[in-house]
């Protein structure tokens, strides 16, 4: 996907390092519906976007149908690959691909009607979502991205850099990276009003797992563009990423990997000295005002970064900003001071 979007094998290959460790590592310990998700969404989509051939219709028609098997909220996903068959296939192909896909959705159906009574895969639920199940959205972007247990960027910073990569994905949306940007919003839809969107007990990223493609692929498209600002990262953050997941394995007793709700993280306990490290960092499963504050700490500095990365495609003076070690550490400090002497008093 990242090639036949940037054309740039180093940029492919970044993209595939980073889609291998976290937060898809993790789960290569434990029996979750994630990873297989993920595999069933990227070989549909790239199918999709090749020329399949009848074939490959099918086999990509059985692909998407997989996904409400696996997770009912997985759905929309399939859905989105179904639209992007429709739009991309032609004759026999479309034709293959709408037989197969609706005898599976038929089947899906049924098992619900004959298991639970009801023809929806919201029988779970009793038929509808429960009001009680929902909560905000911002809290569960912020917690996607930020909490310290369950935050994509605490575990894998990589994919700082694959945030970038998303507006010029988002400004291809017309010409040929459309499907990319439709799949991946159906996968976040279901989950960002959803009240546990860190998925339960688990390691982090669980329900980020399936949009692991996507955000691979925008973070080889930032990769493939002029290395200037926080792409000049890309390789020390992905070690830094690879480097937490290795320590998290390798004392399976510890069960550094497995979080729940807004406990202490383990992880951060174990690298911790005086000072935790989790003080640094918000609890957005159920956050109060001071977890709110830690990550408005965060969502600023991170902020500044990002400008600055902007600016550095510009200006070379401040380009030369991203080459040492000056930028990172006055950022972890100022972080370090924000939470200390406004967010989280000693």
């Amino acid at each position: 996907m990242a090639w036949r979007l940037t054309g740039d094998r180093a940029a492919a290959l970044l993209a595939w390092a980073a889609a291998a460790g976290p937060p898809v590592f993790f789960y290569a310990f434990f029996l979750y519906t994630e990873v297989p998700s993920a595999l069933c969404l990227a070989a549909c989509l790239n199918l999709l976007l090749g020329a399949p051939g009848v074939v490959g219709a099918g086999i990509a028609a059985l692909l998407a149908s997989f996904l409400p098997w696996l997770h009912v909220k997985m759905i929309p996903a399939a859905a989105a690959l179904g639209v992007v068959a429709l739009v991309r296939l032609r004759g026999r192909e479309r034709a293959v691909f709408v037989m197969v896909a609706g005898t599976m959705a038929l089947a899906d159906l049924a098992y619900y009607r004959h298991v639970f009574g009801q023809w929806t895969p919201l029988a779970l639920y009793g038929g509808v979502l429960p009001e009680a199940a929902r909560s905000s959205a911002v809290s569960a972007v912020l917690g996607f991205l930020l909490d310290r247990s369950f935050g994509l960027l605490p575990h894998a910073p990589v994919f700082l850099i694959a945030l970038l990569g998303l507006a010029p994905i988002a400004a291809r949306a017309r010409q040929d990276a459309w499907p990319h940007v439709l799949v991946g919003l159906a996968v976040l839809a279901p989950i960002l009003t959803w009240r546990m969107w860190w998925g339960g007990q688990c390691p982090p990223g669980r329900f980020l797992v399936p949009l692991v493609p996507v955000l691979a692929s925008a973070l080889a498209v930032r990769a493939a563009q002029p290395v200037v600002g926080l792409a000049r990262w890309r390789g020390p953050l992905l070690a830094l990423g690879l480097a937490l997941a290795a320590f998290m394995a390798s004392d399976p007793g510890g069960l550094m990997m497995l979080n729940r709700g807004n406990r202490p993280t383990r992880v951060w306990a174990a690298l911790s000295g005086e000072a935790p490290v989790g003080h640094y960092l918000p609890s957005m499963t159920l956050p109060d005002a001071t977890d709110w504050g830690v990550a408005l700490v965060w969502v600023a500095a991170l902020g500044a970064l990002i400008v600055l990365d902007g600016l550095a495609r510009d200006r070379r003076e401040l380009d030369e900003l991203f080459r040492g070690l000056a930028l990172p550490v006055l950022l972890l400090l100022a972080v370090g001071a924000g939470v200390d002497v406004w967010a989280r008093l000693p």
